[in-house]
């Protein structure tokens, strides 16, 4: 399976164990006996699955974790490791030392936000993950999907959730429920379904980050009607990417509307997208210095894409 996920370009993150009190009761490893049979345990996986994983994951929503066991756990793979893969863990850790994992991906969230608010919760989550600590490491909501009152198939929260964390510079992972019986039970709306949309929108987001600049940083923009929309820019001296939505009112189209932002370099070349097929709205040329770009009407969101094709 991993090694065909790797063929399409797709990373694997791998939790080690569920919950590590199996092992070490209270996180204890102050019995020298406990502390050999967990490290051991660790070894066998990292012996066992490490060619075929790219983050490892300590383990899954385990809350006030003491220091030491993290210290033991990431002191021991950084050691025996022979790829240095990245570490992390599922949980947001706040009081603990958390410098010896690479990759921060505690942040969980479901929301049961309407799509006139769900963009801004998700930039303050991802805001608030970056400001903990000072984090200046890569981001992952390491879990996040629909919470009550939204259902399991919401048109429009996927494509918005996948956006908006990565245009705020947070990769996500969704929690997939795709059994019918999870659609057609009425269980209650939680988790998100995956369908042939949201996996349509996917290849559609894949296609236009693809190249991006990892540069790339958020810009400050102009926009225009500023109460009827907002947007998640991202740029670099040779790259920038955006997406805008319409949140006043996504169900009605917007038409007339501009943002200001500058272009670092004469003759970069833009589109604007529809994040829902990929179809190119429009393509244009723009000069550098500050520059007033109309943005075609669009009903709910529009991305846009600007590049030095020299």
């Amino acid at each position: 399976l991993v090694v065909k996920l790797h063929a399409d370009s797709m990373k694997y993150q791998m939790e080690m164990i569920a919950d590590p009190r199996a092992i070490a009761p209270n996180f204890d490893l102050s019995n020298a006996t406990v502390r050999a049979s967990g490290l051991d345990y660790h070894q066998y996986i990292l012996n066992r699955f490490g060619a075929y994983v790219d983050v490892w994951e300590l383990f899954n929503e385990q809350i006030n974790v003491p220091q030491g066991y993290l210290d033991a756990v990431t002191g021991f793979l950084n050691a025996q490791d022979p790829y240095r893969h990245p570490i992390t863990m599922s949980f947001d850790q706040p009081k603990d030392n958390a410098s010896a994992l690479a990759v921060s991906a505690g942040h969980h969230s479901y929301y049961g936000d309407d799509l006139t608010t769900l963009d801004q919760a998700v930039a303050r989550g991802c805001n608030g993950l970056k400001n903990q600590q000072n984090l200046n490491k890569p981001l992952i909501a390491g879990e996040i999907g629909n919470s009550s009152p939204m259902g399991n198939n919401v048109p429009g929260h996927y494509r918005d959730m996948l956006w908006t964390y990565n245009m705020n510079q947070c990769a996500s992972i969704f929690w997939n429920m795709s059994g019918a019986q999870v659609i057609n039970a009425k269980r209650g709306p939680t988790n998100i379904y995956i369908g042939p949309q949201q996996r349509l929108e996917s290849g559609v987001f894949s296609k236009f980050i693809a190249g991006f600049d990892p540069a790339a940083q958020p810009l400050q923009v102009t926009l225009a009607p500023a109460s009827q929309f907002g947007a998640y820019v991202l740029g670099s001296a040779r790259d920038i990417g955006g997406y805008f939505i319409h949140s006043a009112d996504p169900s009605v189209s917007l038409s007339g509307a501009s943002v200001q932002l500058s272009i670092p370099a004469n003759g970069m070349s833009g589109q604007w997208i529809d994040p829902a097929t990929g179809n190119v709205l429009k393509t244009f040329s723009v000069p550098s210095g500050l520059q007033t770009l109309p943005i075609p009407s669009f009903m709910f969101d529009i991305a846009l894409r600007i590049r030095d094709t020299d």
